[in-house]
């Protein structure tokens, strides 16, 4: 017994040790901290006024602050450095992509059930009960059925920031009503054990539908609207993968397709659900809803036979405020809220940078691409990722020159890109590698990570 605790001790004692002397490194480079810039493009003179603030922490125990600023081209770096963290941060969470999932493509193995638990409750309960009673004790059954001839209606699964007003799942299940598809089955193998016990169980949906939706958290009410078709991926042969495509039947939701506001209201407190902006006869295929900083106006993106359009919405009741035709460019990439402004970026490089027109709406401010081919031939493109939000991306406007930071996600956790547009073309673009980062690449597995929103200001 003596052995093992002295073994465990110095274990402790070689961990607290490794810790130290990650601690001793970290501490000896605390105060000399640099940044590299790599240039892929432009004149570094776009960048006089810019400043980029970003705070980074190790371990949750070492924090960093460094601010890079742009001066007559020259980058120079400002750091603070402590082992106590001056504030605590909370990541926002107004939107949210794929808030809305439909039971479906769900497969699972169980054991040792007892009749009495099949509740409601029990995924694809009915079915299971239904094989059950035509299996015989200590058979094993295998049969495939059609979910609708158990089910009218998809089971939704709402995932969204916790709030008491969202608690009633049922009650949003009994309003957002899909009905099943009759081509979708589910595969259900059950062994009865002799005493009447389901001694295991395999359930496998055949089908796999991918719902697509959109949710905005405003704080007193939400947001909600659905892409109008449901995806089914399916293996056809090894490694062919082959995808159909059905339209979702909105016939049987009170209000058809649109955006949907869902509040709790008035004395009772009970739930509000009511679409504000029907679609009506518009295929209005969705493909993004975001809410402006003031939280006064809703952006909802459209894709029409390739174009991609804006409507602004009066986040209250639902009224058009504006509505115009954004860009011919394809499949959308991602877009990102600022107060300076709307970026929507597409898969082809391009973008379009909106800023508020004081009445509501907004105006495209600059034209560009993220990507583009040097005179030499090289190609730059700017990292712009569907999901940034404000730890991995911000930007800020002066009228004339709009600039992006942006995290450089998958090759490092504190070094980010820095663009710089006028109005319709790219100024410059370039790398910064932060020497903290560099150093503490300590035996490959912690490493820092950024730790508040970039903060991005023209001087």
């Amino acid at each position: 017994m003596d052995r093992y605790v002295c073994l465990f001790l110095a274990l402790l004692l070689l961990a607290a040790g490794g810790f130290a002397a990650v601690t001793r490194e970290l501490n000896a480079q605390s105060e000399d901290v640099t940044y590299s810039e790599h240039r892929a493009y432009g004149d570094p003179r776009a960048l006089d006024g810019v400043s980029v603030t970003m705070d980074v922490s190790y371990d949750q125990r070492l924090h960093w602050r460094s601010t890079l600023a742009a001066d007559s081209g020259a980058c120079t770096a400002e750091l603070s450095f402590s082992q106590i963290r001056a504030q605590e941060w909370k990541r926002p969470s107004t939107r949210r992509d794929n808030a809305v999932y439909l039971f479906s493509g769900v497969s699972y193995t169980a054991s040792a059930i007892a009749l009495e638990d099949l509740t409601e409750d029990y995924l694809f309960a009915e079915i299971i009960k239904d094989v059950y009673s035509r299996t015989a004790p200590g058979e094993t059954r295998t049969e495939t059925v059609h979910l609708a001839d158990y089910y009218e209606f998809y089971h939704l699964d709402f995932i969204y920031p916790s709030s008491a007003a969202l608690e009633n799942t049922q009650m949003l299940n009994d309003f957002f009503r899909f009905p099943v598809l009759p081509e979708e089955t589910v595969t259900v193998t059950l062994m009865k054990s002799a005493d009447g016990k389901i001694a295991s169980l395999h359930q496998e949906d055949d089908f796999g539908l991918d719902m697509r939706s959109f949710f905005v958290d405003a704080g007193d009410c939400f947001y909600l609207a659905f892409f109008p078709t449901v995806r089914y991926s399916y293996e056809s042969g090894i490694g062919i993968w082959e995808e159909k495509t059905y339209a979702l039947d909105f016939s049987r939701i009170p209000g058809g397709a649109g955006v949907y506001r869902l509040a709790v209201e008035g004395d009772d407190r009970l739930l509000r659900i009511e679409n504000i902006y029907p679609f009506g006869d518009d295929a209005c295929q969705v493909v993004s809803l975001d809410i402006s900083p003031d939280r006064q106006s809703l952006l909802l993106l459209c894709e029409t036979d390739g174009v991609t359009e804006l409507t602004v919405l009066g986040s209250g009741d639902g009224r058009m405020i504006d509505r115009f035709a954004l860009s011919d460019h394809g499949e959308l990439n991602g877009c990102f809220v600022h107060e300076d402004g709307y970026l929507v970026t597409f898969f082809d490089g391009s973008f379009v940078f909106l800023t508020p027109d004081g009445a509501g709406s907004y105006a495209p401010a600059v034209t560009s691409s993220l990507s583009l081919r040097t005179e030499d031939g090289a190609t730059v493109d700017i990292p712009f990722e569907r999901r940034n939000d404000e730890y991995t991306c911000d930007l800020a406007w002066d009228g004339e020159r709009l600039v992006l930071a942006l995290m450089n996600r998958g090759t490092s956790d504190c070094s980010y890109t820095i663009a710089v547009f006028d109005k319709s073309s790219m100024l410059y673009a370039g790398w910064f590698e932060n020497s903290v980062d560099q150093g503490l690449r300590i035996g490959g597995k912690n490493r820092p990570n950024i730790s508040a929103p970039l903060n991005v200001t023209i001087q």
